[in-house]
Formats: structure tokens, C-alpha cells, sequence
């Protein structure tokens, strides 16, 4: 288990950065609008092991419109991000990030 900072730094993306940087990583997350914003965010982000990474990350709209267009009929569903390890710096903080490469709806089995 993470720990808050953690967490809030997505360390986990910090690492994946450091140690394969060109790898394509898979990310799972539900998506949640927010129309006064030009951000689009995903929630309780977890990787392919299920460990909980990050309680969000925000992507651009256009960056995930360009990978989902109709993103918006799908609010609070479950997706799947692609993409690569990266890193932005918050004040004077390094926090990971992702760079899209594609986004799907996930499947949900019930039994």
C-alpha cells in the first residue's frame, strides 16, 4: 500500500518513468467531469496489480477527446489508460503523469 505522499506524487509513475521510460503502461481509472474546466479527470487511478496509485489524474480535454471523442456520455465509467511514464514539476515538486496514447471503456463483468 501507498502511502498519501505517495500517492498525491504518483511515485509509482515516477518509478516506471525512471526505469523504462519508452514502456506502455496500462492505468485504470473512472472517469469524472467537470464542465467549468478544460481538464478532464480520472479517479482512483490503480495499475494492472490493482494497486491504488493515485486518488486522480488530470488530462486535457482536447488530449482525451483526440484518444475518446464522446468521453463525455460516459461519465463516471470505468476506462483504461495507455500511455507512457512522465513527470512534471509542481511547485518544485516532482509529480508523474501520464502521456496518453489511447483510452478505452473498460469492460465490467457481472456475475
Amino acid at each position: 500500500m501507498l502511502t498519501r505522499r505517495e500517492r498525491h506524487n504518483r511515485d509509482w509513475l515516477l518509478i516506471q518513468f525512471k526505469e523504462n521510460p519508452k514502456d506502455e503502461i496500462t492505468l485504470f481509472g473512472y472517469l469524472s467531469l467537470n464542465n467549468q474546466s478544460n481538464w478532464v479527470s480520472f479517479t482512483q487511478v490503480e495499475n494492472e496489480e490493482g494497486l491504488r496509485i493515485s486518488g486522480h489524474i488530470n488530462l486535457p480535454e482536447r488530449k482525451v477527446k483526440e484518444a475518446f471523442a464522446d468521453f463525455k456520455n460516459y461519465n463516471h465509467k470505468a476506462f483504461i489508460l495507455k500511455g507512457h511514464p512522465s513527470f512534471y514539476s509542481s511547485r518544485g515538486t516532482k509529480r508523474g503523469c501520464l502521456q496518453i496514447v489511447s483510452i478505452s471503456l473498460k469492460e465490467i463483468i457481472s456475475r
